[in-house]
């Protein structure tokens, strides 16, 4: 099968763990002999990569990792223009059975009406929230959506934007049914084939841990991009009221948070107990396996959450928010503690019990383990394969 991928982001391009998701799974279809093409954009500086065959970085995104930003308006005809030629290079050159659509989060969503006006079959894969925000975030179809003049000049340059009937051009496989109800109910998107595959992890990267009898000593954990939404400010207040030896290590990508979240360890005084540090996936586990527990105290809609159950196949016990997509596998006393979100009184309480609790993280460890287990990035690329396959043969 030949499979055109189109991505806002592809690794090294990353901030989180959609685009890496995206590479895995790409990874393996090309194992198992499929011929794929990955469409991206240029971002953080990747660039043309030799050790990386067929990933073609030819898209312009309107974020620059901070904020979104519109050009004016010459320039955005340019752009746009830019892009849907690089999509009609990137067809020509993959001759696609299928186009299998990621992240599309501040990209051009025209090239998915020209997709589907030429009548390719598409499988999409649906792994955070654009299909919520995705029309305003691409600056585009905002203008568009705003101007019937600049609408109609887009017709005479056949620039498209976002088509209104997203949900009838393709077949939709979200990985979480959270993530799938947010797209209906708040995105508006009338779906007529949709079905969840959930995410899963790199048991490689993961390899599921034997459980082990750790003495405690308070070395915590977070794991998870510096945003607001993440909930670190929550872990922070915690630590504030935890026994002095606790520490916390925060492992996450650099972004304008940290400040914020660098002035309230000093204004609550612990400072010198919080430990940043950059990781690449290859590092993660030994941050993992170092730590007494780790702290997910997400407050925002997770489309799925892989750093619990990352954690869960290294044997570290998990206090977790279940937000989101992530309430599908977290079940509170059983694989997790399940606390509620901004409630760092709440996480400082879990945290204790697991301290003074041995069995209690015996018992977490070992059905985090099995849950680990049911969820692994080969599980998920075999029933994408499957998907995709089912798609490209579609009349």
């Amino acid at each position: 099968m030949r499979i055109l991928v189109l991505s806002n982001l592809y690794p090294p391009a990353a901030v989180g763990g959609y685009e890496r998701m995206c590479r895995d799974v790409v990874e393996r279809w090309r194992a198992r002999g499929h011929e794929i093409g990955v469409l991206t954009a240029t971002f953080g500086g990747a660039e043309e990569d030799p050790s990386q065959p067929g990933v073609h970085r030819w898209l312009g995104l309107y974020w620059d990792g901070e904020e979104i930003r519109c050009p004016p308006f010459l320039q955005h005809i340019r752009f746009e223009r830019a892009n849907q030629l690089a999509l009609a290079r990137a067809l020509r050159a993959a001759r696609p059975d299928v186009v299998s659509v990621w992240g599309m989060g501040c990209l051009s969503l025209g090239l998915l009406s020209t997709i589907a006006d030429r009548g390719l079959p598409i499988a999409y894969v649906v792994g955070d929230d654009w299909l919520v925000y995705g029309r305003w975030a691409d600056c585009w179809t905002r203008r568009l959506d705003d101007s019937t003049h600049i609408g109609r000049l887009a017709h005479m340059l056949r620039l498209p934007g976002a088509t209104t009937a997203l949900g009838s051009t393709g077949a939709f496989y979200f990985v979480s049914e959270f993530t799938r109800r947010r797209a209906e109910e708040v995105g508006g998107i009338e779906l007529r084939c949709a079905a969840v595959i959930p995410a899963g992890i790199d048991h490689g990267d993961f390899p599921l841990a034997t459980p082990q009898d750790r003495p405690w000593q308070w070395r915590l954990l977070c794991v998870g991009r510096l945003e607001q939404s993440k909930g670190f400010d929550a872990a922070i207040r915690a630590l504030a009221a935890l026994p002095p030896e606790a520490t916390l290590t925060i492992v996450g990508s650099i972004g304008s948070h940290r400040t914020e979240l660098e002035r309230l360890t000093r204004n609550l005084g612990v400072a010198d107990r919080v430990l940043w540090t950059p990781s690449d996936r290859s590092q993660l586990a030994g941050h993992y396996r170092a730590a007494d527990a780790l702290i997910f105290p997400s407050t925002g809609n997770e489309a799925f959450g892989l750093v619990p159950l990352e954690a869960m196949a290294c044997g570290t016990p998990v206090v977790a928010t279940g937000a989101g997509g992530s309430g599908e596998y977290l079940a509170g006393e059983d694989n997790c503690v399940l606390v509620p979100r901004d409630s760092a009184a709440e996480i400082g309480a879990a945290l204790r019990r697991l301290a003074g609790d041995h069995e209690l993280r015996r018992r977490l460890v070992a059905s985090g383990i099995a849950t680990a287990g049911q969820f692994g990035i080969d599980r998920q690329a075999v029933a994408l394969e499957e998907a995709h396959l089912a798609v490209a043969r579609r009349p």
